[in-house]
């Protein structure tokens, strides 16, 4: 066989080979980043502390694995949306810390998540949509609890709280209720469909005293403690 016709055989192959390579690729990729995405949405998860509200317990800048299923099973894409768990619904206990989606997002629609869903595939989870941006919170009273904070203490049903968690008061000083609601507050009552949340970092004020009480719909993972 002449040299001209065994190399454009061989071109032709090397052709072929590379464009069977880029079709794999083009379907290995996304089919990878949706497999990542949709594991954060119903196993476990990975989440970037941004902020000092839950320092000491949890430093701005640490990473930090989360469980979906410890709270719950949800149902599939459920991320911020009013509905219930498959099971497990009352799994959230008093001084879990727990990933949340930011309680002044709107509520999303299991439309609008299917829709959003392409979008975090392609961006390989880089990007994310309002309602599934996650923020650290920790537990403090439940469904149908009272709530009121008198000079920095917490007070549950009336009764003195002691949490058996480290808190960060900071500065001594006590602001009044009419300037904030970080150190005094009214009374509240956490309805039934949803939990009290506060930071460790009592400084940062923008959790349940603030924000009010948060559904348990919103509540995506339980904080797996990394081991000694």
């Amino acid at each position: 066989m002449a040299a001209w016709a065994r190399d454009r055989i061989t071109q032709y192959y090397r052709g072929k080979a590379a464009k069977s390579l880029r079709v794999r690729l083009l379907i290995a990729i996304p089919s990878i980043s949706l497999a990542f995405i949709l594991l954060a949405r119903v196993g476990v998860f990975s989440l970037r502390v941004d902020d000092a509200t839950m320092e000491p317990t949890l430093r701005r800048g640490e990473r930090h694995w989360f469980s979906v299923p410890a709270l719950g099973w949800p149902a599939p894409l459920s991320m911020n949306t009013p509905a219930k768990r498959w099971w497990g619904s009352g799994k959230v206990k008093r001084g879990q810390v727990v990933a949340v989606v930011q309680p002044l997002s709107s509520p999303s629609s299991r439309i609008g998540n299917l829709l959003r869903l392409p979008v975090e595939v392609l961006s390989f989870g880089m990007w994310k949509p309002e309602g599934s941006r996650l923020i650290v919170r920790r537990v403090v009273a439940l469904p149908g609890e009272s709530v009121i904070i008198r000079n920095k203490q917490i007070f549950i049903d009336n009764r003195l709280f002691v949490p058996e968690w480290f808190i960060a008061y900071g500065e001594a000083q006590i602001l009044p209720e009419r300037i904030s609601g970080r150190d005094n507050t009214k009374e509240l009552y956490v309805p039934a469909d949803s939990v009290f949340l506060m930071n460790d970092n009592w400084m940062a004020e923008n959790d349940s005293r603030s924000l009010g009480p948060t559904p348990i719909w919103k509540l995506h993972g339980l904080w797996i403690p990394p081991k000694k």
